[in-house]
């Protein structure tokens, strides 16, 4: 899947449970891209031909449904139903602000 079909979709971001070529040009985009590793392979050719678009899929052992709220930065990407307390969000939000401070109170 490329980011441009992902986009035209109105997709937010994109998990992949394997690997992706091309991660400059990815990191350059608009649209977040996670993956579990990259490769100089290209996948083209390993396409069917036959994607969905909102239905669960399971990566890395971790069901995602539709309207999951998903979470990534360069550390991993984490999945939360959507019916959580918005209160543990911006406890986590702010604790990670803080991270740094506490790092060099040392």
């Amino acid at each position: 899947m490329t980011t441009a079909a992902a986009r035209s979709r109105n997709c937010a971001g994109v998990l992949v449970d394997g690997p992706v070529t091309d991660v400059p040009e990815l990191a350059a985009g608009e649209l977040p891209v996670f993956s579990r590793e990259s490769t100089s392979l290209t996948t083209k050719r390993h396409a069917s031909g036959q994607a969905e678009f909102g239905v669960p899929v399971t990566i890395g052992g971790v069901r995602v449904r539709p309207d999951d709220i998903v979470l990534g930065d360069d550390n991993g990407v984490l999945v939360l139903d959507p019916d959580v307390d918005p209160g543990i969000i911006r406890q986590a939000h702010a604790s990670d602000e803080a991270e740094p401070e506490i790092l060099y109170l040392g």
